[in-house]
């Protein structure tokens, strides 16, 4: 049977107990690494928020825009052909 370690020890008695040493300084190396990549990720998901308004924008205001555009009147300026009444069912 295992004997557990109470809460009160400090995890360097606890590994050298169990025969294992403590290297501060790769601890304190793979904290850095955890930092720096959970930076990344944030830069990565930053970047694709980005790209995603980007396109959302784009697919939005091709989707708004009338063929042929607008008049000064504000009508649309292939309003009377045929094909654009079908297209738009007006």
């Amino acid at each position: 049977m295992v004997d557990r370690q109470t809460i009160s020890s400090e995890p360097a008695e606890v590994l050298r107990n169990a025969g294992l040493e403590l290297d501060r300084t790769k601890v304190k190396q793979t904290a850095e690494e955890a930092v720096y990549s959970g930076l990344d990720v944030q830069n990565i998901a930053n970047i694709n928020l980005l790209v995603a308004t980007i396109i959302a924008t784009v697919t939005f205001s091709a989707a708004i825009q009338v063929p042929g555009g607008y008049d000064s009147e504000g009508v649309a300026i292939l309003s009377k052909k045929r094909r654009f009444q079908n297209l738009y069912d007006i």
